[in-house]
């Protein structure tokens, strides 16, 4: 019939994904409440401490091992759970992006008169950035 769908999610699948977004949204939800630096220190601080335990972080010291084949074992661990915090850090800070503003002392934003100039031009633009921690 018109409308209807041909390949129907199974039951079981939809109902994960339906837990998997409530559970996204409780999160975010919490990480609001905390604010900005609670918030980014709670992520920081559950990434470092769940990820050294998953499958992804033996390809993180797998990958460190080759781009870096002379750095010491201990550096390279330390590296990989450091990068673990940061992506944590990252993570929760998406839940209060609207409350990363220069006023908050968070961002800095460098070359704004540049910015303008070229959005006053009404050419075309492509931005490329960077987040630098």
């Amino acid at each position: 019939m018109p409308g209807e769908r041909e390949n129907k999610v199974p039951f079981l699948q939809d109902l994960n994904w339906r837990l998997e977004a409530a559970a996204f949204q409780a999160l975010f939800g919490f990480l609001r409440l905390l604010g900005v630096e609670r918030a980014s220190g709670f992520g920081g601080k559950l990434l470092r401490t769940l990820g050294p335990l998953t499958g992804t972080h033996k390809t993180v010291t797998r990958n460190l091992r080759i781009a870096f084949p002379d750095m010491d074992e201990d550096e390279r661990n330390r590296l990989a759970v450091d990068q673990w915090e940061q992506t944590g850090r990252t993570f929760a800070e998406l839940a209060v992006m609207d409350r990363l503003t220069p006023e908050s002392g968070r961002i800095d934003l460098v070359g704004m008169e540049r910015l303008h100039a070229i959005r006053d031009s009404g050419k075309p633009v492509v931005l490329i950035s960077g987040h630098l921690a």
